[in-house]
């Protein structure tokens, strides 16, 4: 659920600032416009929906892209001479000067290990019709997400010539689409982007909304599908309240992508492993790597902890992983004895 909630944010937080690039709305109004929407629009939708308008928004999004993308390689001269003027300092697989070996890590683990177990991801799969309907699906989609995904990654590296005067880069994208498109092609662009967020957010909060309502409030209980329905919608209205609180005293997107990724995922990526690949644990191992991973994460909130702990403040993730595994063995082998 922490995962779906902060990944909602960090949407709803791209909503409010396309809102804000496009319109006459400072940034909190358009956060706050953005989380409305999206609560509404996801309680009166559905995971099916949702599906069919994530297949139309990917397209539109896919020719917007690469008609921006042709469109500022053209303008540059061509893509050579347009690459040509990245700053290489700038493009650094371990970040920073000269970082250790655990920054490195810490770095890579976040999006590898927290981004691969989803839970908007999984309920794509686990809603297939077969398994390898599911697994081609993942394969392509990985395949498209590198080919697509690296545009706007080029678009960034060249953002700092392209924009100088840009004070917030998250807004790079709606602003690279109003300068180099057409009024049509800026239009598509930006309300494709707007869709596509909508979507996500959809995803996000269903997810978050069904895990309370199924799993927690109404867990063992026999009621009717008109409560259950109920159920999930003060749920998702409940939860897209917290996301909007998160989305407007959040810095940046980046930030609560990265929260997304990390909190609570250490202990899920342990008790996957261990699932998928041997039948070593139970339960209550799975419970003990979970609450641990997710509990030394949030340390990095507590203030004292930067001073006591710098190690932990620095690397929380692969604390979070290492506490994860240490509760997962420890569990396992109490219920082996």
């Amino acid at each position: 659920m922490p995962t779906s909630l902060f990944w909602a944010a960090a949407q709803i937080r791209a909503f409010g600032i396309v809102l804000h690039s496009i319109g006459s709305v400072d940034l909190a109004t358009g956060i706050a416009l953005a989380a409305w929407i999206s609560i509404v629009y996801t309680m009166l939708g559905g995971v099916l929906a949702d599906i069919v308008t994530d297949v139309v928004q990917g397209v539109i999004i896919v020719i917007g892209l690469v008609w921006l993308f042709a469109s500022v390689a053209a303008t540059h001269g061509g893509l050579g001479a347009a690459l040509a003027t990245i700053d290489t300092s700038r493009i650094r697989l371990t970040g920073g000067e000269q970082p250790s070996w655990f920054e490195v890590a810490e770095a890579w683990a976040i999006p590898l290990f927290g981004a691969v177990l989803a839970p908007e991801l999984l309920s794509r799969g686990l809603a297939a019709r077969s398994a390898a309907t599911a697994r081609w699906s993942m394969l392509g989609g990985g395949a498209m997400y590198l080919t697509i995904g690296l545009m706007p990654v080029v678009l960034g590296l060249l953002g700092p010539r392209l924009l100088p005067a840009l004070q917030d880069p998250d807004q790079l994208l709606p602003e690279l689409a109003k300068s180099h498109l057409s009024q049509v092609g800026a239009v598509v662009l930006v309300g494709a982007l707007v869709s596509a967020i909508l979507s996500t957010i959809d995803s996000a909060m269903l997810v978050a909304g069904s895990l309370l309502s199924r799993n927690v409030l109404l867990a063992g209980r026999d009621v009717g599908d008109r409560v259950r329905l109920r159920t999930v919608r003060a749920c998702v209205l409940t939860l897209g309240v917290v996301a909007w609180l998160l989305a407007t005293t959040a810095d940046s997107v980046f930030g609560l992508i990265e929260e997304s990724s990390g909190f609570g995922s250490a202990g899920i990526f342990v008790c996957v492993s261990f699932g998928l690949f041997s039948r070593l644990g139970g339960p209550r191992a799975a419970a003990a790597a979970m609450i641990a991973g997710a509990a030394v994460w949030a340390l990095k909130y507590v203030p004292t902890v930067h001073d006591r702990l710098p190690w932990l403040a620095e690397h929380p993730f692969l604390c979070a992983l290492a506490a994860a595994l240490a509760a997962f063995l420890v569990a396992a082998h109490r219920r082996a004895r």
